[in-house]
């Protein structure tokens, strides 16, 4: 029985575009900023510092699965070599958390959370993001308190796909892995992450760009996020009330009576001796 719904944030609750426009409108409006606070930086050499620096970031943080703080990797990767107060750093994050980005969620999505948590689903985030930008905008539409737990990983220093940042959700949700559905994007952070950590069954967010590399795809694929209320009503009636899961299933029989075929993760189906299954009493027929 599925009991929590996870969802990834950006470009799965929320369609995020970064433009070069939205990036030096950012950075023109930090420039003044530190302008106005007599810092030895020109717009130019500030654009590149944030262009470059970000890759860079974002290039160590994917190798490692570890988050830092928005002031830690503003100072390490941007502010590197220059002499600036906390409170400007803090400044200038803030007016790029407002205008580097366009950000709308996604259509229907209040009313689709709404509904779930009427249906007695409990409701989960897990996003690479930073904890202020991203409760803003919760904030702002209303829906934060519609999730039961968020978790951002600059909060943990850790992020998607690490198993650990998973274990954290499900600890604070209070379910087990077997009771989750994830929704994301990502076929890396997302579809990988959680199908590796265990989660029963994950939901590609569409348009999302397959990986040929990566281990795991998605058990199912929507394109709105009204299509999950449907899709959930359809596994949750597909799920065989068995004293252990299909999962637990595979690893405890062994033998030549049986085959078995899966899409990654959690198994999809399972051919098997039924009469063989029975003198196991895995099941009861």
């Amino acid at each position: 029985m599925i009991k929590a719904i996870i969802f990834d944030y950006w470009n799965t609750l929320t369609n995020c575009e970064v433009t070069e426009k939205t990036l030096k409108n950012a950075t023109l409006k930090s420039y003044n900023y530190l302008k106005s606070k007599n810092y030895n930086i020109t717009f130019d050499e500030l654009l590149e510092r944030r262009k470059s620096g970000f890759l860079k970031y974002n290039e160590w943080a994917v190798k490692n699965r570890k988050e830092l703080t928005p002031e830690e990797s503003f100072k390490k990767y941007i502010f590197y070599d220059i002499n600036i107060e906390e409170e400007d750093i803090k400044k200038v994050i803030e007016i790029n958390e407002k205008y580097d980005h366009k950000h709308k969620f996604k259509e229907n999505l209040k009313e689709t959370l709404i509904k779930l948590k009427n249906k007695g689903y409990k409701l989960g985030i897990i996003s690479n993001a930073w904890t202020r930008l991203t409760l803003f905008h919760l904030n702002q539409d209303g829906i934060r308190n519609l999730f039961d737990v968020i978790i951002l990983s600059c909060d943990y220093g850790v992020r998607k796909p690490s198993k650990e940042i998973f274990n954290i959700t499900i600890k604070k949700l209070n379910v087990n892995k077997e009771e989750c559905i994830f929704v994301g994007d990502d076929h890396e952070d997302d579809i990988y992450g959680a199908n590796n950590f265990g989660i029963f069954c994950t939901l590609g967010m569409k348009p999302i760009k397959i990986k040929p590399k990566i281990e795991y795809m998605p058990q199912y694929y929507i394109e709105e996020i009204y299509e999950i209320e449907d899709l959930i009503n359809e596994i949750d009636q597909n799920i065989i009330n068995a004293p252990i899961s299909i999962g637990d299933l595979v690893d405890k029989v062994q033998g030549d009576d049986y085959i078995i075929l899966t899409k990654g993760g959690m198994p999809k189906a399972a051919l098997v001796d039924v009469a063989y299954l029975a003198k196991l009493e895995f099941i009861k027929l």
